[in-house]
């Protein structure tokens, strides 16, 4: 536990078919609706409180990866710079005893999203403290189990940036039909 707070892990799997009443019923929303029913998805969250769960977040990091590309001129006049994002990867090392449950169930939740990663039916996301990541994609895992004592090392790499996201409309992008004015003032004057 950082901070004082216990950390939330969201898997998000699966999507809802497109005749489902429900994913009917959203899509119907004006402006946003279609954009909702897409995005829509089965959540799993996992409260990770030491004591319920027997999971200890050691630590947790946030690193940026960008690509510079710097061209020269002949003229020796400044450089020209181009940068661009490569990732964003927020770690998460995790320790628990071995014969955990929910240890186990992290563990199936990632073969399980193993199978999903062509259909991109599924996002993590991860809240503790000043560390937000929503529908993001695991980039890494690793459990370690060591013969000589009885905790079980986890380790989780999730980026944000490896999945597009959608965009929902704004009110400003739908055309308004323009409007005459006939009058000024109450109705009869």
């Amino acid at each position: 536990m950082l901070g004082g707070m216990s950390p939330l892990l969201i898997f998000h799997i699966g999507s809802l078919p497109p005749g489902n009443a429900l994913v009917q019923e959203i899509s119907g929303i004006p402006l946003i609706g279609e954009t909702l029913a897409a995005n829509l998805a089965i959540p799993i969250p996992i409260y990770l409180d030491e004591n319920l769960t027997k999971i200890f977040v050691k630590n947790h990091t946030l690193q940026i990866d960008m690509n510079e590309e710097v061209n020269t001129k002949a003229d020796e006049s400044k450089p020209d710079v181009k940068q661009r994002a490569i990732n964003s990867l927020v770690t998460v090392n995790m320790v628990t005893v071995k014969g955990s449950i929910v240890a186990s169930m992290l563990i199936a939740m990632n073969d399980l999203i193993f199978t999903k990663l062509s259909a991109k039916t599924y996002s993590v996301s991860y809240l503790n403290g000043p560390f937000i990541l929503l529908n993001g994609l695991i980039h890494g895992f690793s459990a370690t189990e060591n013969e000589d004592t009885t905790k079980l090392d986890l380790v989780f790499q999730f980026s944000k940036a490896g999945k597009k996201a959608d965009t929902i409309p704004s009110i400003f992008d739908v055309p308004i039909a323009p409007v005459k004015i006939t009058s000024v003032g109450p109705a009869g004057l």
